[in-house]
């Protein structure tokens, strides 16, 4: 068994029944379109693995030493630098802001690896909320914890502009721009 496959069998067992906010799909779809988006820019498995786990932390019930004791030190240091701290002891719609804020800052220091994973767990992301606001338009923000457009446009353009520039070369960071484009518009200058 490839790392990618034990990395795929361990996020089936957590994710297990889990579904997205938009349009309530499995979860896995998610991550299994993350692995698809980073192998269009790495072939190194564990970045791979890395992304078919990006969410574990943050949507599961393991753990940081579970992650190590399975799949190593340097794949769970890629998860690591994509798991949002999620500020549970309060209300994610009065956190959210300060959470995107932090973590775009942080994602313009992580390295490489993180990035490519966090490119292509973004993409996935504005590829679903494309689908879903082309077929039921500006309803779709009041599945999210900030139910502002803007704010949702500002977040991605940050994380473009700004935490994942150095990807700019990359096919998968041009398709994100364009899908910022299509669910957004021409925007504003950050």
């Amino acid at each position: 068994m490839t790392v990618l496959e034990k990395a795929a069998a361990f996020a089936a067992k957590y994710h297990a029944g889990q579904t997205r906010k938009l349009g309530g799909e499995p979860r896995m779809i998610h991550l299994y379109e993350t692995v698809a988006n980073a192998a269009l820019v790495t072939e190194d498995e564990d970045v791979l693995a890395a992304a078919m786990l990006h969410d574990t932390l943050e949507e599961t019930s393991a753990t940081e030493e579970m992650l190590r004791a399975e799949f190593g030190d340097n794949i769970t240091n890629i998860v690591l630098w994509c798991s949002e701290d999620k500020m549970r002891e309060r209300p994610a719609n009065e956190t959210w802001q300060e959470r995107k804020v932090a973590f775009n800052e942080r994602t313009k220091i992580a390295p490489r690896e993180a990035q490519i994973v966090l490119l292509s767990a973004k993409l996935s992301n504005m590829r679903s909320v494309a689908a879903h606001f082309h077929k039921y338009g500006d309803s779709i923000w009041e599945s999210f914890n900030n139910l502002d457009k803007y704010a949702h446009d500002w977040y991605h353009r940050s994380a473009l502009e700004e935490a994942l520039v150095a990807l700019e070369d990359e096919f998968i960071y041009k398709e994100y721009r364009r899908m910022i484009e299509d669910v957004f518009g021409g925007g504003f200058d950050l």
